[in-house]
């Protein structure tokens, strides 16, 4: 996800004026009140978004900033089986790269291989960075996104088993063409 003019503004701390970062870089603490919870929950397209976290140190290396740390949250959803909430507890390292746009490459599916001599850093084609513009680096869709990859895409509650016909496999489905056939047979 890239860095625009549609950022999410969720954290007020997470937004960062470059030019007052200090050389060593800089740890922030971001903690969700009731209205972020409330939002991430919407964001994240769950039931409820119980507590979140995040400690991430933002450090300048060549070129751009690299943004590391860990986000700790708690996550509710309806179980796949039996629809009862499910709660999960998320605690996912968190490590990206931001360059400014002007480092972009014209051609969006560009490996960094593309990326100039300049920038130093260590990137498999799977970490391509994110980028920012002007001063400011906006962390908020990068958190965002990062609770949204830790969430169980299936949650199931512990012992849910999908019931016996549903397993059934010994007859497999009839084919889309086949049931069409039996369609044209009717009088």
């Amino acid at each position: 996800m890239s860095m625009n003019d549609d950022q999410i503004d969720l954290f007020d701390d997470a937004v960062l004026d470059l030019e007052k970062l200090p050389a060593g870089g800089r740890h922030v603490r971001l903690r969700a009140e009731p209205a972020h919870l409330e939002t991430l929950t919407r964001l994240a397209r769950v039931s409820d978004v119980g507590r979140f976290a995040a400690d991430v140190q933002i450090v300048p290396i060549r070129g751009g900033y690299r943004v590391t740390g860990t986000l700790e949250a708690e996550v509710t959803q309806p179980c796949v089986v039996t629809l009862d909430p499910v709660t999960q507890s998320i605690n996912e390292p968190l490590d990206r790269v931001f360059l400014p746009e002007e480092k972009r490459p014209a051609d969006e599916t560009a490996s960094v291989e593309g990326l100039s001599n300049e920038t130093l850093i260590e990137l498999s084609d799977e970490e391509l960075p994110d980028y920012y513009s002007g001063n400011r680096l906006n962390l908020n869709d990068f958190l965002v996104e990062s609770l949204g990859l830790a969430i169980d895409l299936y949650p199931r509650r512990p012992g849910a088993t999908l019931p016996e016909e549903a397993t059934d496999a010994d007859e497999p489905p009839p084919s889309p063409f086949a049931i069409l056939k039996s369609l044209d047979d009717t009088p």
